[in-house]
């Protein structure tokens, strides 16, 4: 489920940065690059949660 949400996720922002580029809007291209800076950020932290949450589990077996 994850994978075909961070798909979605980045079809839109590519999306929303080629029609910065068509309108020639600065505001829309820095809104929507910080929008996908904000989405690599969100998969690091949920990798990251994810191993120390295997590494945990590890502990306890």
């Amino acid at each position: 489920m994850r994978p075909i949400f961070i798909i979605i996720m980045l079809v839109l922002i590519a999306y929303a940065i080629a029609q910065g580029i068509n309108y020639g809007s600065v505001t829309g291209i820095v809104l929507a690059t910080c929008s996908l800076v904000a989405l690599a950020y969100a998969i690091y932290l949920t990798h990251q949660l994810d191993k120390q949450a295997e590494e945990t589990e590890g502990e306890y077996q």
